[in-house]
Order: structure tokens, then sequence, then C-alpha cells
């Protein structure tokens, strides 16, 4: 039998999360209790097989098909619904986002994975939570700014550009803007785009005073809308009668994509570029353990999973703990639709 608390402290234990105090004193009770020490021994060993398992990377084919579409989706989940929030402040009074990671390998409900591996969920959570951010309200069609800052904003300035599958541009607007401290301002209101595919693109910027950009946010859209069967809303769901058409995402484009890396202790510094003259959407970068090795984890990297239009340039940094490396790094560029390739 496992005594009270002292199976929580065995297993805050394994998550290194046990103070000093509470450390001795579980010590203590397994050095005369076979059955809790059989259960600490049986939890080591699950941990241990658990990190011992290969990285598992997908295929050319369908898996890297469904894990690309698994984390657009979990990045458009968790960026509009903290986005939400930000644009209603303090009408809306919070919200509650589960969970932080998953306690075994999997593709939703977590920030990061089983592995450490920060996921869609985590940059789009990151994206909506900039402290100076623009974003767009779907409810309205509306394009806000949220000042999570504790200083008031004068003189940004916004733009909006909707572009059709091709990257053709199809609608502009700009505005400028104050926002004041700890709020948000509407700029204004897209109309629907004439001529639109029926999936389509809207990229927004925010340039401070002096010219410089604050923050990028790019949203795949669609002409036809959800339709939520609002009369049945559960508390945990509102189910979808009819849904918007993103399968374009399908048939977008082929764009290349070039990189470069840059290496110091402890972080890499990349810059891609986009020279054609289609998106690369949803580009994923990783550092990993040499060409074709497992990448390195845990990372902090400053965005991912980011698009860059036709012309369009960004320079990225990650950090990492040196001793994980065991190998020359280098790190991998992969995207919706562009070609696996390696920056050095």
């Amino acid at each position: 039998m496992i005594h009270g608390d002292f199976g929580k402290m065995i297993s805050r234990r394994l998550d290194l999360a046990l103070g000093e105090k509470d450390r001795a004193l579980l010590e203590a009770h397994l050095a005369g209790c076979p059955e809790c020490r059989a259960y600490a021994a049986d939890l080591e060993a699950v941990r241990r097989g658990l990190r011992a398992l290969p990285e598992e990377r997908p295929s050319s084919g369908v898996d890297r098909i469904l894990l690309e579409k698994a984390q657009a989706a979990a990045y458009e989940s968790h960026r509009a619904m903290l986005e939400s929030f930000g644009a209603r402040k303090y009408a809306a009074t919070g919200v509650i986002q589960w969970m932080q990671n998953s306690a075994w390998p999997g593709l939703i409900w977590h920030l990061y994975d089983f592995y450490l591996r920060p996921g869609g969920s985590y940059f789009g959570a990151k994206k909506a939570g900039e402290p100076l951010h623009v974003q767009y309200d779907y409810d309205d069609r509306s394009v806000v700014v949220v000042n999570g800052t504790l200083q008031e904003h004068r003189g940004l300035k916004v733009s909006a550009r909707v572009l059709d599958l091709e990257s053709k541009e199809l609608l502009v607007r700009t505005a400028a803007l104050d926002v004041r401290a700890d709020a948000s301002a509407r700029a204004f209101v897209l109309p629907e785009p004439e001529g639109a595919t029926p999936t389509y693109f809207l990229s927004l910027q925010l340039d401070d005073a002096t010219g410089r950009t604050v923050s990028r946010n790019l949203y795949w859209l669609s002409t036809r809308k959800d339709v939520l069967a609002w009369d049945k809303s559960e508390w945990y769901v509102t189910p979808v009668t009819e849904y918007a058409d993103l399968t374009g995402l399908d048939r977008l484009p082929p764009a290349e994509v070039k990189a470069s890396a840059r290496f110091e202790t402890g972080r890499a510094t990349v810059t891609i570029e986009n020279p054609s003259k289609s998106l690369a959407f949803f580009i994923r970068l990783a550092v990993r353990k040499g060409a074709g090795g497992e990448e390195v984890l845990p990372v902090l990297w400053e965005d991912n999973y980011v698009t860059l239009l036709p012309g369009e340039t960004r320079t990225l940094t990650a950090t990492y703990a040196p001793a994980d490396l065991g190998a020359t790094p280098v790190v991998s560029v992969d995207g919706w639709n562009i070609r696996e390739s390696t920056a050095r």
C-alpha cells in the first residue's frame, strides 16, 4: 500500500519539483517502507523507458500532412482563444487554458509536448500574448490593437493586406491610432474581399511611432463561414453544423525558402527569405544534432510556424542548453508548401 502523501511526493520527485525538506522526509520514509520503495522504483523504470524511446519523425507522405494540419489547428485554436480575451478585456474577466504540457506523446491539449517540444499551440499563444499586438476579430471583421503594457502607445500604424491563394493582393488598408495602457483599440473593419478564392489570407502588421515593426500576424480565412448550433451549446462545446472551406490550403502553389544559420554557444540565429512569388506557409524551424539528427530539446524559439510573404525576410533566434547538442548543430527548415532543407 502506498502511504498517503508519500505517493504524491514520489511523483513530484520524478518531476524535479520536490523541495529539500520534503525530499529528506521522503528519503527517510522510503528507507523503512518497502511498498513505497517498490512504487518509486516502478515509476523510475517507466520514466527511463519513456525517455529511451527514439524520436519518431514523420514520413514524407500522409503522416507529414496530418502533422502539419494538426499543428495549424492547434496554433489557431489557442491564438483565437487568447486574442478574443485580449480584445475584450476587461469586460471579459479572464480565460483558462488547458493544459500546459502532456504526460505522454500526443498532438493536442498542450503548449509543449512530452518531449518538451513547443507545438503550434505554444506559438499561437505566444503570438496572442505579444506585449503590443495586432489581431483580427472573427465576429465583426475588425482589426484590433491590444496593448498589454502599462504605457500608452501613440502614433502606431496598422496595415492589413488580403491575398488570395496565388498571393495576389486583393485589398490594402492602413490606419494610424493610439492605444491606452492595458487596453485595446479597433483600427478599422475589413469588408468582404471581392474576387477572393474560397480560402484566402489576411496579413497584419503593426509599426510603432519610429517605424519599427512590433507585431506581425497572419490568418488563413474562408469566404464560407462556420455555422454554429448555439441552441445546442454545452458548457464545454458548441456544435458546428457547417464548416469554413479551408481546403485551398492543400492547393497552395509551391514556394522557395532560402535559409542561413549562425551558431554561438547555446544560441542559433536563423535568417529565412522567400524569393518566390507565392507565400511560404507555416514554416517550422528546428535545431538538430547534425543533418538528419534528433531535434535539440528543450528549446526556446523567438517565433516559429511563421509565414513569409513573397519577398519577405525574417531573422529568428533559438536558445538551448549546449550540453544537449552532442554534434555540430544544423537547423532544419520545413513548411506546408516548401521542400525541407537544412541551414548550417
